[in-house]
């Protein structure tokens, strides 16, 4: 039954023949009248009086009740071509829904994803491997690692077989800081000032 058939007004009803009908219907079916045997039939009412009253809620009822006679129809037409058991099958068409659970925030999904990234980033910093050092280069910069040639020159090696580090890259004609010694360059020349790292 629908919400119309439950109040006895037509489905183009206006607001005003709808608040006619809902009162008929409620005098009819009043518990205070008829009993309590009526008060189920008094809450039909009240349900199609509160979906109906309301011209947003009627709109989305309305469109519900197509969509379902839609179906119904379809679903007739389907039968039309089935065997004589299929066509004496009933057909039940749902009753539109009204209320909708609000919906709710995934907090348990959001938690298992939390922990999740949590995981990954413990797993990746087990895993993480520190990058191996820059192969030399033959270009002095502050901070190269050095060892001196047999000539005396300061030739770039990977840091850890390094007895000086360079500070400073200068001039020619320029003088190294008090703390550091002053080389030539094995591959470019350059004057360098160097630490000493190894005592």
């Amino acid at each position: 039954m629908t919400h119309y058939q439950a109040l006895g007004a037509a489905r183009d009803a206006t607001p005003t023949e709808l608040r006619e009908a809902f009162r008929r219907a409620a005098r009819a079916a009043h518990p205070d009248r008829h009993g309590e045997a009526s008060s189920a039939q008094m809450a039909v009412v009240n349900e199609a009086w509160h979906v109906l009253g309301d011209p947003d809620r009627r709109r989305r009822y309305d469109a519900e009740l197509a969509e379902a006679e839609a179906e119904r129809a379809a679903r007739s037409s389907d039968d039309a071509t089935q065997s004589s058991y299929d066509r004496t099958r009933p057909i039940t068409v749902p009753t539109p829904t009204t209320y909708h659970q609000p919906a709710r925030f995934p907090w348990r999904f959001m938690a298992a994803l939390a922990s999740m990234g949590v995981l990954l980033i413990v797993v990746g910093l087990i895993l993480y491997e520190p990058p191996s050092p820059l192969a030399p280069d033959g270009l002095l910069v502050p901070g190269s690692c050095v060892t001196l040639t047999e000539d005396g020159r300061a030739q770039e090696v990977v840091c850890g077989q390094h007895q000086f580090q360079v500070r400073q890259v200068i001039e020619v004609t320029a003088t190294c800081p008090v703390d550091t010694e002053r080389y030539q360059a094995y591959q470019t020349g350059d004057t360098v000032c160097l630490v000493h790292t190894v005592p």
